[in-house]
C-alpha cells in the first residue's frame, strides 16, 4: 500500500500565514525548470477567485536555479505557497515526487500545472470550481490547453487535438482508458473520491498524470468547459514528446511504462496486451544487450512478473513492424505517432531476435511467478 511507502520530504512554508481550509490545491512538479517557473508560478497566483486556494509545489533537487527561484517566491506568497523539497532526488522519480505532493493538499478539488507548463486565464480556476459545484457527479474537469514547442520548429497545437468531440456530453472512464486526452495543466479533480486513491497509485508508473485522471474518472463523469486557459510545453527529447521512443528510453522507462498499463489491466479489468507486448519485448530486449549494469538485471526481472509474451511474438516481429510502419503512413494524422512508436518497438524485437528467443524458451519453461514449488 503506498501510504506505506516512505518518500524524503522537507516542507518550507509559513504555517502561521497559510489559509486554514483551502477549496483548492495546486499541485506543481518541479526539476530543471528554471526557463519557465515564474510564468508557471505567476499563472496560479494571479487566479482570481472567491475561494482559498494554495499551490504546492514539489522541488525535486534542481540543478539550476528553480528551487531558488520557488523559495523566492514562497517568502513573498506566504499565505499561499509550500515548497516541498529533500536533500537528495528522490528515488522514486516524477512519480515519487507527485505522491509526497499530493499526500499534502488539503483541498476538496485539486489541479495540476507542471513547472514548464503554465495558466493563461485569470478565471481558470473560478470557472473549473464553478462547474464542479453545478455537476456534482462530475469527479474530473478539464479544458483545452495550447501546445507550444520548445524548439519553435513545430506550429502550435492544441490538447485536445478536436475538442469538438468533448462538447456538450458526458464523457465517461471507457473513453479514457483508450487514451489520454486531458492536459495536465487543464485539469481540476474532485479529490480522492472514493477514498483509494493512495492505496492503489503505484509510486514506479508512469504516465502518473493519466493514472490519475483514470483513478478519479472511474468514481464519476468527466466534465468538458471549451475554453483554451493553459499552454502545455513540450521540447524536443523530453520522455513525452512524440519522438522519445529510442533505445535510452526503453532502458530507463520501459519497465514504468509496462507497469503503468498492468496497473490499467488489473484495475480496470480490460485488456492492454496490444501494447503491452511489444513495449514488454524491446524493453527486454535493450536490457539484455546491457545485462552487465546490475539495475539493468533487475528490472528484467521485474518486467518478467509483469507479462510473459509467446515466442511467436518474436518470430513474427519482422512482419509486425512492416505492418506498423506502413500504418504510420497511412492512417489519420491523430493516429499516426502511435503506429510509429508500435513499428519502432516491433523493429528493436526484430532486429534482436536471437538475443530474445533462448531467453523466452527458458523462461517458459518455469512456472509464473508466485507458484514455485506448488
Amino acid at each position: 500500500m503506498n501510504g506505506d511507502v516512505v518518500i524524503p520530504c522537507q516542507e518550507i512554508s509559513s504555517p502561521e500565514a497559510l489559509c486554514r481550509h483551502p477549496l483548492v490545491s495546486v499541485v506543481m512538479l518541479a526539476y530543471n525548470h528554471a526557463a519557465y517557473i515564474r510564468e508557471a508560478l505567476e499563472g496560479v497566483l494571479m487566479q482570481e477567485t472567491d475561494f482559498a486556494f494554495e499551490l504546492l509545489v514539489g522541488e525535486d533537487c534542481s540543478t539550476d536555479e528553480t528551487r531558488a527561484i520557488c523559495l523566492d517566491y514562497q517568502r513573498r506568497h506566504p499565505d499561499r505557497l509550500r515548497v516541498l523539497t529533500s536533500q537528495e532526488n528522490v528515488s522514486l522519480g516524477i512519480s515519487g515526487n507527485l505522491l509526497r505532493v499530493c499526500r499534502r493538499c488539503r483541498g476538496t478539488f485539486v489541479a495540476m500545472c507542471e513547472g514548464d507548463d503554465c495558466w493563461t486565464d485569470r478565471a481558470k480556476l473560478k470557472k473549473q470550481v464553478a462547474y464542479m459545484k453545478a455537476h456534482p457527479d462530475c469527479t474530473v474537469c478539464f479544458h483545452p490547453a495550447r501546445v507550444v514547442w520548445g524548439d519553435g520548429d513545430h506550429p502550435d497545437s492544441f490538447v485536445p487535438a478536436q475538442p469538438a468531440r468533448y462538447r456538450n456530453r458526458t464523457i465517461r472512464l471507457a473513453e479514457l482508458l483508450h487514451g489520454n486526452f486531458i492536459p495536465t495543466s487543464g485539469v481540476l479533480y474532485r479529490w480522492n473520491a472514493d477514498g483509494r486513491l493512495f492505496d492503489e497509485f503505484p509510486v514506479y508508473a508512469l504516465p502518473g498524470d493519466w493514472l490519475l485522471h483514470l483513478l478519479h474518472a472511474r468514481a464519476g463523469t468527466i466534465g468538458f468547459l471549451d475554453e483554451t486557459m493553459s499552454i502545455y510545453r513540450r521540447n524536443k527529447g523530453s520522455v513525452w514528446s512524440g519522438d522519445w521512443i529510442d533505445e535510452y528510453w526503453f532502458e530507463r522507462l520501459g519497465l514504468r511504462v509496462a507497469l503503468f498499463y498492468a496497473t490499467v489491466e488489473r484495475l480496470f479489468h480490460v485488456s492492454r496486451g496490444s501494447r503491452l507486448v511489444p513495449l514488454v519485448l524491446a524493453t527486454a530486449a535493450i536490457l539484455l544487450e546491457r545485462i552487465e549494469t546490475p539495475r539493468n538485471a533487475e528490472k528484467l526481472s521485474r518486467l518478467w512478473t509483469i507479462r510473459r509474451p509467446a515466442a511467436v511474438w518474436v518470430r513474427l516481429s519482422p512482419l509486425l513492424a512492416l505492418v506498423g510502419r506502413v500504418l504510420a503512413v497511412l492512417a489519420p494524422s491523430a493516429l499516426r505517432p502511435a503506429f510509429a512508436r508500435r513499428f519502432t518497438m516491433w523493429q528493436i524485437v526484430a532486429a534482436r531476435r536471437k538475443l530474445l528467443l533462448p531467453v523466452l524458451r527458458e523462461r517458459l519453461q518455469r512456472p509464473p511467478a508466485g507458484e514455485e514449488g506448488r
